[in-house]
Order: C-alpha cells, then sequence, then structure tokens
C-alpha cells in the first residue's frame, strides 16, 4: 500500500500564513480542505506544530512517505487567480522528479475550484523568500507536490474558498488528482 501524506500547511497558531483581505487565514482554508479529504480515502495527514516546518520535515525523513502533497492558498497580486503546482526540477533523484512532475500535472487537471491552473517548477519567490519544493523531496520516496489551491489575497477568491462548496470541490479536486496519478503509476488502493 502506498502512503500518501497530506500537509494542510502553517499550524494555525503561531504561523496562520497568508491573510485575506476580510480577513481568512491560510491555515484556516487549508486545514477545511485537509478535513474534507478525511473520508475520501486512506490518507495521512500532518501539520506543521507550533514549532513549524522543521519539525514536520524532521518526521518525515525519519519516516518517510510515498508521496506528500503540501496545501497552500498564498497571498499575491491581485490578478492571481489560478491554481498552481509546483514540483523541484532539480532533484537530483530523477525519477521521482519526473513523478513529482506527473502528480503535479495530475492535481492541474483537476483543479476544478480554480477558473485556471498552472504547473511550475521551483525556486519561486514567495514574498520576498525564495522558496524551493526541494525541502520536501526528502520527506518522499516517490512524489513531493506544493499545490497552490488559489491566491487568498484576491477578494474574489477569499470569497469562494470561505463556501462549503469551494471547500469540498477543492478536496474532491486534490483527490481525484492524486487518484488519477496513482492509477497512471499502476498503483491500486
Amino acid at each position: 500500500m502506498i502512503r500518501v501524506v497530506v500537509n494542510p500547511a502553517h499550524d494555525g497558531l503561531r504561523d496562520k500564513g497568508a491573510r485575506g483581505p476580510t480577513g481568512l487565514w491560510e491555515a484556516d482554508v487549508v486545514q477545511r480542505v485537509a478535513q474534507a479529504m478525511r473520508g475520501m480515502d486512506e490518507y495521512e495527514f500532518k501539520r506543521q506544530n507550533v514549532f513549524g516546518l522543521w519539525t514536520l520535515l524532521f518526521a518525515l525523513r525519519r519516516n518517510p512517505a510515498d508521496v506528500v502533497v503540501s496545501l497552500h492558498c498564498d497571498a499575491g497580486s491581485t490578478d492571481l487567480h489560478e491554481a498552481r503546482m509546483f514540483w523541484w526540477r532539480d532533484d537530483p533523484d530523477l525519477d521521482r522528479a519526473e513523478r513529482s512532475h506527473q502528480l503535479a500535472r495530475s492535481l492541474r487537471d483537476y483543479a476544478m475550484y480554480s477558473q485556471s491552473a498552472l504547473v511550475l517548477t521551483a525556486p519561486y519567490m514567495r514574498g520576498r523568500r525564495r522558496f524551493t519544493p526541494r525541502i520536501l523531496c526528502g520527506t518522499s520516496t516517490e512524489a513531493a507536490v506544493v499545490a497552490e489551491l488559489g491566491f487568498i489575497s484576491d477578494p474574489h477568491v477569499e470569497a469562494a474558498m470561505s463556501t462549503r462548496h469551494w471547500v469540498e470541490r477543492a478536496a474532491n479536486g486534490v483527490h481525484l488528482g492524486i487518484y488519477a496519478w496513482l492509477r497512471s503509476m499502476g498503483v491500486k488502493r
């Protein structure tokens, strides 16, 4: 059986992530999406704790998952409406890099909660900091992807993210993207 870990980013306490124009926090959105995914399949959920991302990475490096999908909905300029899936092209494990790219494309294809979705490679800028999913690579044996479900800084996107309908569509889209990728890899769940 393949072990899929979904990481709803940010701890919701010390690190709430990005904040939308009306006060909705990124941590709340991704946690609701993860909760909606709980009944869909046998996912394992690992969330950062108050000690931050490094404790999560340390735990996953000691016991790597087969697949890690980290959920986000960061702030960006107000012209960003699409979802974005990131993978690390320069992963030293070339097979894992290719599988991560395939998973990112599968997640893009099922991003029914967004007007459009892109597959991008890292590194990229998050705020003023350079970010790369490379830090996730040692946590998985098969694939690691960062999924930006949308940009909470856009008032229209934030309004949608606060609805149950959007949360359910996001959870279903991520689930279907993972499931389609697993089937394409010949894995039965």
